[in-house]
């Protein structure tokens, strides 16, 4: 790839020069709206096996946390606040390690050049291709899974500060799954997936930790909490804001559509730097605590989106 000046001032001469051809705004939501209808590939059968996918996590995680979870979770005499945190982190850290296995597998074993190569998530696209199963199959688990965690955020998770956030985070990203696999935009979609997994997986595995030391001081779970915090510190800002903008921003800014008639330039990039501004948002959360620790306000590694008066949910 090119170094990040070169690949920001080919965006953003990209970006001015579509601009020029399809600005300005009233010409931008006819021709979203005439595109749509032109390459739209969305089945019904598609649809609804995203619903059930959608019903099959939250039985699946009501389930798993009633007659498992809750239950170890009062023999280690958690308090109610903890109790929830326990069953929430476990419930993600499962979730997030099987997309991310499967994740893995189709970038790193099956479709390789996906990783180094901004012009192999365009290679051979043409409105009517298939998508490989593996690829679909990741798909439609992924928008279930959002779908629920939208409910889930609202009705099942410890509220924080940043709920609003999730819940604009959740309906972004499955507008982006479902578009980008209508528009047949997949390959790019699942490195946008394989990139921001990680750090889901190093949060949830950290909160446990949390959980554990939260009810009995360890040094240990201490030393376990922090480098968890470390390897989450690092996988985000290494996978969501170093290689983001130059593998996934600068493909759909300018090697997908440089040369191009493909459609969904600006609707497609928006959303796309939008989750990059969120990600930015959710970082400045890490930089504070970092900040409290390093100032002396905190000695330990603890979630600072969480309220400070300890209460479950606080909504209003």
């Amino acid at each position: 790839m090119s170094d990040s000046s070169e690949m920001f001032s080919l965006s953003i001469n990209e970006l001015q020069k579509r601009w020029l051809e399809i600005g300005p705004f009233n010409k931008i939501l006819p021709t979203f709206f005439a595109e749509v209808v032109e390459t739209n590939h969305i089945l019904f059968e598609e649809v609804a096996i995203v619903v059930a996918i959608t019903l099959a996590f939250t039985i699946h995680r009501y389930f798993l946390t009633t007659l498992f979870l809750k239950p170890i979770s009062k023999f280690l005499d958690f308090n109610a606040k903890n109790e929830l945190k326990f069953c929430e982190s476990c419930c993600k850290l499962l979730y997030y390690t099987c997309f991310f296995v499967w994740e893995y597998y189709t970038v790193n074993i099956l479709y390789p050049e996906l990783r180094y190569s901004t012009k192999a998530h365009w290679e051979g696209w043409h409105k009517d291709m298939d998508i490989p199963n593996p690829i679909k199959y990741l798909y439609f688990l992924e928008a279930g899974f959002y779908f629920h965690s939208i409910f889930a955020t609202i009705f099942m998770d410890v509220w924080k500060k940043d709920s609003i956030a999730m819940i604009i985070h959740h309906i972004l990203a499955n507008t982006l799954i479902i578009f980008s696999m209508s528009t047949r935009y997949h390959c790019i979609g699942l490195i946008v997936m394989y990139l921001h997994d990680p750090a889901d997986i190093a949060l949830e595995g950290s909160k446990l930790v949390i959980c554990f030391n939260s009810k009995k001081q360890s040094n240990v779970l201490e030393i376990i909490s922090s480098i968890g915090f470390l390897i989450f510190t690092w996988a985000w800002f290494y996978f969501r804001l170093w290689v983001f903008p130059q593998l996934v921003l600068f493909s759909s800014l300018y090697t997908g559509f440089v040369g191009t008639t493909r459609p969904f330039y600006f609707p497609f990039n928006i959303m796309l730097f939008m989750l990059f501004i969120l990600n930015v948002y959710w970082f400045h959360f890490i930089v504070a605590l970092i900040m409290r620790i390093a100032l002396g306000k905190s000695n330990c590694v603890d979630d600072v989106r969480e309220y400070e008066d300890g209460s479950l949910k606080k909504k209003n």
